[in-house]
């Protein structure tokens, strides 16, 4: 029904339950039915603080795959539901995969340092393992070398089960670069176009307003509350959307320490096609791999039904 609208869904604080925040759009009493893939154990309505008001699960059919609900005018509805095996993307929650299905890298990188020296990360920084979504990365915690440069090496792929090639990385900068599947017989099976983000630098920001003149009366007049300059523009803001799963405070550049120069190692997962063995990795020199590991958890997730809202009411 169109009177009905899904203002969150999410999950409980406490539990493994799924809140779900809905309200009334037209001003007249609603009812409706909520579908679920898996069959329910229980349904509570509930307020803002997640206390449950009443019990619902009178209100789910012999099926337990859908609810009905009933909202007045204009009004909100809380529910929290529980699942009979749990929730539905357990995936999601699943254990790491082990060390077992870790790429060994030929491990070369002392870039920001002469060579000989120690790497991209301090190795005080530097941890041993990484615990990504659903992936456990396995660094070099000692030694020169801290990462592989990408420049077209081919790294085989461990037999047996697997699915996604999960990838801690970085690059010097901003790029889209080509990663491509090869067969038994060496032959190109499949390309993947990757967005890598850079080692440094922001990944985010507000919008930025852009001055007419440098301000520096400030430097000049020995007062900040003098204020003789106008704004010519926006800078929009910015969110890099990769997944963030360690960072550094400091890094290092020809042999000595840059405080507050942060660095960030992104994780990207990518699905193997079933003829792959091995991969190749992009061939530009701009991609930094920190770690590499096989698994078989299916990292993709797909709506049920698009919980998107006009807001025309």
């Amino acid at each position: 029904t169109e009177a009905i609208g899904v203002l969150g869904v999410k999950k409980a604080e406490d539990s493994d339950d799924l809140v779900i925040r809905l309200y009334e759009r037209q001003g007249e009493e609603a009812e409706g039915v909520l579908s679920f893939s898996d069959p329910l154990a229980g349904c509570d309505r509930i307020n803002g603080l997640e206390e449950i008001l009443e019990d619902l699960t009178g209100s789910i059919s012999s099926g337990g795959e859908s609810v009905k609900i009933r909202i007045p005018a204009n009004g909100l509805l809380s529910l929290r539901i529980r699942y009979r095996q749990g929730m539905v993307s357990s995936s999601a929650a699943a254990e790491p995969e082990s060390l077992e299905n870790h790429l060994e890298l030929p491990l070369n990188e002392t870039i920001f340092t002469p060579a000989g020296g120690t790497g991209v990360i301090p190795e005080d920084l530097r941890p041993e393992q990484i615990q990504g979504s659903g992936v456990l990365y396995q660094l070099r915690r000692e030694g020169e070398g801290d990462c592989l440069r990408c420049d077209g090496q081919i790294l085989s792929l461990p037999e047996g089960p697997g699915t996604r090639l999960s990838l801690l990385c970085a690059a010097e900068k901003d790029c889209t670069l080509p990663v491509v599947w090869l067969d038994r017989e060496g032959r190109e099976c499949g390309r993947e176009e990757v967005s890598f983000q850079a080692l440094t630098g922001r990944i985010g920001s507000w919008d930025t307003r852009i001055w007419k003149k440098t301000p520096r009366h400030a430097d000049k007049m020995k007062r900040d509350y003098l204020w003789l300059n106008s704004c010519t523009g926006i800078e929009q803001g910015f969110v890099k959307r990769d997944r963030v799963e360690w960072f550094a405070r400091r890094t290092l550049k020809d042999g000595r320490i840059q405080p507050y120069r942060y660095a960030c190692l992104f994780s990207k997962n990518l699905m193997i096609p079933e003829t792959a063995v091995s991969v190749k990795l992009p061939e530009s020199g701009q991609v930094l791999l920190f770690a590499a590991s096989t698994g078989g958890q299916q990292m993709r997730a797909e709506a049920l039904t698009c919980l998107t809202d006009a807001y025309d009411f």
